[in-house]
C-alpha cells in the first residue's frame, strides 16, 4: 500500500460499479459470476459476463496501445489468468487465431493480440502467447503448449538476421523456448519484444519483470487475497521512473501509472470472513431400480441441442407476427467503472465500432448455422445456404426497421443475452411462401461432430445415496415392543421403477404422493440423480433444467412436472424451452420413441390435485394443456 500510494508501483484499479441490475460488481468477480465456467467452443460467443468484460478491457487497452505506439519501444501487455489448461487454450485461440487439422488460419477475435494477418499469414513476431505456470518442467507442458511454444520461438527465428542465434533457438526444448518468449515480453530486440497480449495457466511465474503491463484480466476462482495480490502484483512494476510532475510545496512527484484489472476481487481493505463449522452430519437414503419392475420403467429423451430444417420454399418475414422486442443492456454489464485506492477512477466498455450490416450479417450467419438439412428429403436440398443467407439477411433488415422493435445500438444484439432471443424472435415472425414453416428437430453431440438421434435415458440401473430429508414414501418407525425398536423402514413407492423418491422440499414430496396415488398415472419418476436435463437458453447462456418429474399416462403421454414456489424470470425461460423448443423437437424427430409430450408447473399443494387433474384429462382428451 505504501509503495502505490508513493507512486513507486502502478495502482490497480479493479471494478467497484456498473451498470447492470445486479447488486454486485459483477465483472469484480468474474469467475464466480460466468455460467458455465468451460468456455466452449470458438464457433460460438464466450459466455457472459466473460464475454463483455474481454471486450471492454481490451477495447480500454486499445487506447493505451495508440497512445503509446511511436513513444515507447515495446507495445503495452495484457495478462488473461485462467484456471485451467483446457480454458487458457480455448482463450488463446479466441483471442490470437488458430489453424486446425492443416486448414486455413482463422484470425484472432481481437486484431492487436491475433497471431494471424487478415490474410491468414502467420505473423512474424507473436503477438500473444500461452505460458503454463511450470514453464521449466517440460514434462509437464501440454502437448499443444509445447507446440505452440516452439512455434512461436520458430517464427522469431526465421525473422531475425542473426543465423547463429536463429540456430540456438531452434535447438531449444519447449519448455526453455517457453521461458524465452516470457522472460523477454518487453525487451526490444528479444524473441518476447512484441508480445501484446499473455494468457496464463494459473498463476505466473515469481521473479517476472515485465514493465509494460497495463490490463490484467483473471478468470479463476481467488479463494484467498493472496492469490489475488499475487495476480495483480504482475501489473505493478513501472514502465517508467522519470516521468515527474509538480506537486504541492514545490515537491517533485511521480507521474501515476495505472494497472486496469478486471475478474480479480482485489481488496485494498479485506474484511474477515466467518467460519462455518459443519453441524452434525445428515441421515443418508439410498435410491435404487427395484428389481421385477420393469413395467414401470419410464424412459425420456437425451436432448443436447436443438436443429431447424429449413423450409423448401423462400423465407419471408411477415410485419404482423414481429413480436415486440426492447434492448435492455442490464442483464450484464457493459460498462464499469475502475478504481483504486489513490488517483483518477476510468470507465471501461464493450462498445466498439461495428456497424449496422456488420450486425444484419452476424445474425443472419447465427440462424443459417441453426438450420440443418433433412436428409430424409431429397427435396431438401433445393434450399441451399446461400440462398437461406439471403433471405435471413433480408428479414433481419426488415424485423430491426420494424416499429416494435427497439433498439438504439445494434451493436448490442450481437452480445450472447441477446443473440438467441433475437434469432428467435426473427424467425418466429418468419414464414415460407405458401405458409409453410421450419421444423424442430432433436439432436445430440456436437456441431462440430456428426449429429445423431438423442440417447435414451431411464430409470433402470439407478443407485446413488442421498442426504435429502423430504422422501416419499416417508420411512416408517417400528414399534416400540418389537425387538428392532428404534429402527426405521423403507416402504416402496407404488408406480416407480425407483424405491423412494428423494426431493427437496415439501411441495415436491406431495407431488410425489400424488402421482403415486393416480389413477391415471401409469408410471412416474423423480428425476433426481438420473441425468435427464433439457437445454435452454437464459441471460445469454445456455444452460441445463433438470424437471422435477416425469410421468407416464395411460395413453402413453408423457408429462413433465415442475414443482415452482415462486415463477420468475429463469423458471419463464425453462417453461418457453420446454414447451416451444424441446417438446417441438422430439416430436419432429423420426424414429424417435415416445413423441408426444406435455409440460406443467404446479405451484401450491391446496391447488395441486385439481390443477394436474384438469392438464391429464385435457391430454387424455387428446387436447393440449
Amino acid at each position: 500500500m505504501d509503495a502505490i500510494e508513493s507512486g513507486l508501483v502502478k495502482v490497480p484499479r479493479v471494478p467497484i460499479d456498473d451498470d447492470s441490475g445486479s447488486e454486485q460488481t459483477v465483472w469484480r468477480n468474474l469467475y464466480r459470476n460466468t455460467v458455465p465456467k468451460k468456455v466452449g467452443p470458438l464457433e460460438k460467443h464466450l459466455q457472459e459476463p466473460l464475454n463483455s468484460s474481454i471486450r471492454a478491457l481490451y477495447n480500454d487497452y486499445r487506447k493505451t496501445f495508440e497512445a503509446w505506439e511511436n513513444k515507447l519501444a515495446t507495445p503495452p501487455v495484457m495478462i488473461v489468468v485462467a484456471n485451467s489448461i483446457q480454458n487458457a487454450e480455448a482463450l488463446f485461440d479466441w483471442i490470437a487465431g488458430h489453424a486446425r487439422g492443416g486448414g486455413p488460419r482463422t484470425p484472432g477475435r481481437f486484431s492487436l493480440f491475433s497471431n494471424v494477418d487478415e490474410s491468414g499469414n502467420w505473423y512474424a513476431h507473436p503477438r500473444t502467447i500461452l505460458v503454463h505456470s511450470q514453464i521449466d518442467q517440460g514434462d509437464h507442458l501440454t502437448p499443444k503448449i509445447a507446440k505452440l511454444a516452439k512455434e512461436q520461438v520458430e517464427r522469431y527465428a526465421r525473422g531475425t538476421r542473426d543465423r547463429q542465434e536463429a540456430l540456438r533457438l531452434r535447438a531449444m526444448k519447449p519448455g526453455e523456448a517457453l521461458r524465452l518468449m516470457m522472460n523477454t515480453v518487453g525487451k526490444k530486440g528479444q524473441p518476447g519484444e512484441q508480445v501484446r497480449c499473455v494468457v496464463s495457466v494459473s498463476m505466473l511465474t515469481e521473479g517476472w519483470d515485465c514493465r509494460t503491463v497495463t490490463h490484467v484480466l483473471g478468470y479463476r476462482a481467488f479463494s484467498t487475497q493472496l492469490l489475488c495480490e499475487q495476480v495483480t502484483g504482475r501489473a505493478l512494476r513501472r514502465s517508467s521512473y522519470e516521468s515527474w510532475r509538480e506537486g504541492e510545496n514545490g515537491r517533485r512527484l511521480l507521474e501515476p501509472e495505472y494497472a486496469e484489472v478486471v475478474g480479480v476481487p482485489f481488496e485494498f481493505m479485506p474484511s474477515g470472513s466467518k467460519v462455518n463449522d459443519g453441524g452434525d452430519p445428515k441421515p443418508t437414503h439410498t435410491v435404487v431400480s427395484v428389481p421385477g419392475r420393469e413395467q414401470l420403467r419410464v424412459s425420456f429423451p437425451q436432448v443436447e441441442q436443438y436443429m431447424r430444417i429449413p423450409p423448401h420454399q423462400r423465407l419471408r418475414i411477415d410485419p404482423k407476427k414481429v413480436s415486440p422486442y426492447t434492448v435492455q443492456p442490464d442483464l450484464f454489464p457493459t460498462t464499469t467503472v475502475l478504481t483504486g485506492v489513490t488517483g483518477e477512477e476510468k470507465w471501461i466498455s464493450v462498445a466498439d465500432d461495428s456497424r449496422h450490416g456488420t450486425v444484419r450479417a452476424a445474425l443472419a450467419a447465427r440462424m443459417v448455422r441453426s438450420f440443418v438439412q433433412d436428409d430424409s428429403d431429397p427435396d431438401a436440398q433445393t434450399r441451399g445456404r446461400t440462398a437461406l443467407f439471403r433471405d435471413l439477411y433480408r428479414a433481419t433488415g426488415e424485423w430491426l426497421n420494424h416499429p416494435e422493435v427497439s433498439c438504439p445500438d445494434p451493436t448490442l444484439l450481437l452480445g450472447p443475452e441477446h443473440y438467441e432471443k433475437v434469432s428467435s424472435s426473427i424467425l418466429a415472425a418468419c414464414q415460407a411462401d405458401h405458409q409453410e414453416r421450419e421444423r424442430e428437430r432433436a439432436y445430440s453431440g456436437d456441431l462440430t461432430a456428426k449429429l445423431g438421434q438423442p440417447a435414451l435415458l431411464d430409470t433402470g440401473d439407478i443407485s446413488f445415496e442421498t442426504t435429502l430429508q423430504w422422501i416419499w414414501p416417508p420411512p416408517k418407525t417400528q414399534p416400540e415392543f418389537s425387538q428392532s425398536a428404534g429402527k426405521t423402514e423403507q416402504p416402496l413407492t407404488a408406480k416407480s421403477e425407483l424405491n423412494l423418491a428423494a426431493c427437496h422440499s415439501g411441495l415436491e414430496r406431495s407431488c410425489a404422493e400424488l402421482l403415486d396415488n393416480h389413477s391415471q398415472v401409469e408410471a412416474w419418476a423423480r428425476n433426481f440423480g438420473l441425468g435427464w436435463s433439457i437445454p435452454y437458453h437464459f441471460q445469454g447462456v445456455w444452460r441445463s433444467y433438470h424437471p422435477d418429474f416425469v410421468a407416464r399416462l395411460t395413453d402413453g403421454t408423457h408429462l413433465i412436472i415442475e414443482c415452482k414456489g415462486i415463477p420468475d424470470d429463469k423458471s419463464e425461460a425453462t417453461k418457453h424451452y420446454v414447451t416451444e423448443w424441446w417438446i417441438p423437437a422430439v416430436a419432429g424427430t423420426p424414429d424417435l420413441p415416445h413423441r408426444r409430450w406435455a409440460f406443467v408447473e404446479l405451484f401450491q399443494v391446496p391447488t395441486m390435485p385439481s390443477r394436474l387433474d384438469k392438464t391429464i384429462t385435457q391430454l387424455l382428451s387428446g387436447g393440449i394443456p
